[in-house]
């Protein structure tokens, strides 16, 4: 028999290992966290739960990795999830893997639309790795889903309940622990539990930082003692004059437990709510106290006189409300008098012993004289900007289009109502109840969901070209206010520096405002 030639098998592309159903599956990881869930849910736990599930079953191959960080699974609009369903619909993936359902969803109705309806029209696997199911392989049951997805809606909202409420009793119990203590304090454990006790190295430092406040130093002064000294601070590396403050101010220190200083509720995703002084709950005596009640008392009277009473010699020191930096260290430009009584601005690294920093002093009436200069110009260009707007807006193009806009926003609206309406009572009714099972209901399900998918992306486009839009129009109209308000101007003020300016740079080469 003659010999077969192997010359076709020589450029080959690397055979590919498929899968017992002799197709290959292009994978995405679905990855989510939630503000709220601790180290076992991390992402990257979930990235190695599912590449370990793909090592060790053939015919998967990853293709791509979605993650939505700190997102919430009510949140309508998470960017990883969109660009997972964008890559289904562009092929680029057909198999989907989670660690488990909650990653994916807590809503029952959106869980049972994508897995019952939109994922196998599409052709689409979905793995849920410590749930053990693969919809190649289960026969999950459309209740078995709905009921799983409701369970776990509800579990999400009561977990948020109890959490809030234990947090809640501890903190009005006094048991409560934060996460980190202030500086000056470390947890021990013993054998009533985790306690407060103070901290042999930075305690001291606490107690020194009270010294030198009582003894009439001021808080700037204290933070460049400290760092002369090269203590670092509990947050950065430098003591700043807002930093001392913090530990002067801080309650703890006298051996109160001040608690419940803010609210926030999980399942909502509402943000932080921070609560008035007279709201917080003090447990007096919770720990041993690095400062006694008369030291730490007096402190606060101090800095309360000075913040209550300022010299009135440095009121020009708030004359650029804190925005003047070192273009070249980027440090905040620090004030100086000299002989004559002029005053001038100095890097702090330039004033300080070996002139680290080669930028160089400005006085303060050249530097006045050079930030106008530089919101004059912004100003004009403000100006011929407002004038543009107003052209614009008024044409007959934008009033039209602006109208247009907003009739197609509200009849979208009401026909997505409406088809959520109509699709969950068929959804509901061929679940619950096990009628209206046909083939022309299932396909009449199938063809609603990708009906509402494709609705809810038009209709957010629309939306957000409109936000993006309104936006763009409430910072201009704002800019604009300035120009109308500073268009007259003669000279700087403090409220020109305020509104118009977010920073100003000062180096060899000259001003510069941001």
């Amino acid at each position: 028999m003659a010999r077969k030639s192997r010359k076709h098998l020589q450029n080959q592309p690397e055979e590919r290992t498929y899968s017992a159903l002799g197709r290959l599956y292009f994978a995405g990881i679905y990855a989510r966290t939630s503000s709220h869930e601790q180290k076992g849910d991390s992402v990257e736990t979930q990235r190695i739960i599912a590449e370990r599930y793909i090592q060790e079953n053939s015919g998967i191959e990853l293709r791509k990795v979605y993650i939505d960080y700190g997102v919430s699974s009510f949140d309508r609009f998470r960017p990883g999830f969109d660009e997972m369903l964008l890559d289904i619909e562009s092929g680029s993936i057909n198999c989907i893997i989670v660690k488990d359902f909650s990653r994916f969803t807590r809503e029952y109705l959106e869980a049972g639309e994508y897995l019952q309806r939109v994922f196998p029209s599409l052709g689409i696997r979905f793995i849920s790795v410590n749930d053990g199911f693969d919809s190649i392989r289960d026969d999950a049951t459309q209740l078995s889903i709905a009921l799983w997805s409701l369970l776990s809606y509800h579990y999400s909202i009561d977990l948020s309940k109890k959490i809030q409420f234990v947090i809640a009793y501890k903190q009005e119990d006094g048991t409560y622990m934060p996460a980190r203590l202030p500086y000056g304090y470390k947890k021990a454990h013993t054998e009533q539990g985790i306690k407060w006790v103070q901290d042999d190295l930075t305690a001291p430092v606490v107690q020194e930082i009270f010294k030198d406040a009582l003894s009439g130093l001021s808080a700037y002064a204290i933070a460049g003692k400290l760092n002369e000294q090269k203590i670092t601070a509990p947050s950065s590396k430098f003591w700043t004059n807002g930093g001392v403050l913090r530990v002067l101010r801080n309650e703890s220190y006298s051996g109160t437990l001040v608690t419940r200083k803010t609210r926030n509720n999980i399942a909502s995703g509402r943000k932080t709510i921070q609560l008035p002084p007279p709201e917080w709950i003090r447990h007096y005596g919770h720990h041993s106290p690095i400062i006694d009640d008369i030291s730490f008392y007096s402190v606060q009277s101090i800095l309360s006189g000075r913040r209550s009473f300022p010299p009135q010699n440095r009121q020009s020191e708030d004359f650029f409300c804190g925005k003047l930096f070192c273009g070249i260290c980027g440090r905040k430009m620090r004030l100086k008098r000299s002989s004559n009584v002029s005053n001038y601005y100095i890097c702090p690294m330039r004033d300080a012993a070996g002139s680290s920093c080669p930028n160089r002093a400005i006085s303060d009436k050249k530097l006045r004289k050079q930030v106008f200069q530089a919101l004059t110009i912004r100003i004009n260009d403000l100006r011929i900007c407002y004038q543009d707007t107003i052209a614009y807006e008024r044409s007959p193009y934008f009033l039209k289009k602006t109208y247009d806009q907003a009739k197609m926003i509200q009849l979208m609206e009401q026909e997505r109502e409406r088809q959520f309406q109509v699709y969950t009572r068929l959804y509901e009714e061929s679940i619950i109840n096990k009628t209206n099972r046909s083939a022309d209901t299932h396909g009449l399900l199938q063809h609603m969901a990708r009906v509402r998918t494709i609705s809810q992306k038009r209709l957010s486009e629309i939306v957000q070209s409109r936000d993006e839009y309104q936006a763009n129009e409430s910072s201009n109209s704002k800019k604009f206010d300035q120009y109308k308000r500073f268009c007259e101007q003669s000279e700087l003020t403090t409220q020109m520096v305020d509104e118009m300016a977010e920073k100003i740079l000062i180096d060899i080469g000259g001003v510069r405002v941001i």
